[in-house]
């Protein structure tokens, strides 16, 4: 009887010990995916400010386009 019992303790716990596992996966999954597209939404409002400031700010008009290129280039290196 107790050996059965033992065995049946191991069962439950191994299975807590799965279902552990896999929520720290997903846990991680999650966080890394957060972190990716936190990150991608930090580029992407970096260079929003970037052309914005490029095209409405007070600069002369030969310079725009020229800023607007670069920070273009640097988004596409980053992505």
């Amino acid at each position: 009887y107790m050996k059965i019992y033992e065995g049946y303790h191991l069962c439950i716990d191994f299975g807590i010990w799965n279902v552990k596992m896999e929520i720290v996966k997903s846990m991680h999954f999650h966080f890394e995916f957060l972190l990716y597209r936190s990150a991608i939404a930090l580029v992407m409002l970096v260079t929003y400010s970037k052309v914005r400031r490029a095209v409405f700010g007070l600069k002369p008009k030969n310079r725009t386009s020229k800023g607007r290129k670069q920070v273009e280039i640097r988004g596409q290196r980053r992505l």
